[in-house]
């Protein structure tokens, strides 16, 4: 197998190498650090699965519903952006090594393409699957605070406050 570093090919006659293409960073995925895995521990507390006997505690928890919203968008934004960029980092390092490395054929080349970036794809599936679990919490608080604002609304109809 080619080294991809001292790889040579030839596109439209002209001889290339590694070093003839612009330099790009690799990205690589920042872990939590443990401060960060406490902070997202609200997300999920206890206190979640109670039972609201008046109307302050329903409003109590749909104030916590809309800022543990607010906090997942803030994280599914900055999500977004770690997907797009691993894709990107993905796809154009693998295009720099179907340029890069020798092969037979087109389907080789790519086929070693595809060996040498592989760590660059699973950090983009990782990231895609990071996004969409956020999405996904965020459709279930969503839904939550719509189930705390008809409970809000069951407990004024029943206090004849409607």
């Amino acid at each position: 197998m080619p080294d991809p570093q001292t790889a040579k090919a030839s596109v439209d006659g002209k001889k290339l190498s590694i070093d003839d293409l612009p330099e790009y960073k690799e990205f690589t995925k920042k872990t939590p650090t443990q401060e960060e895995v406490k902070q997202d521990e609200w997300l999920y507390s206890s206190e979640d699965i109670r039972d609201f006997s008046t109307l302050h505690d329903v409003n109590t928890a749909i104030n916590q519903v809309k800022l543990k919203k607010a906090v997942v968008n803030r994280k599914l934004k900055v999500a977004r952006k770690n997907a797009a960029s691993a894709k990107y980092f993905y796809e154009r390092a693998k295009r720099r090594q179907i340029v890069t490395v020798s092969g037979s054929s087109d389907r080789v080349r790519s086929a070693l393409a595809e060996i040498y970036t592989e760590e660059l794809e699973t950090q983009a599936i990782v990231t895609a699957v990071e996004e969409e679990e956020l999405k996904s919490l965020l459709r279930s608080l969503v839904k939550e605070g719509e189930d705390l604002r008809e409970l809000s609304y069951n407990i004024r109809k029943e206090m004849d406050l409607l």
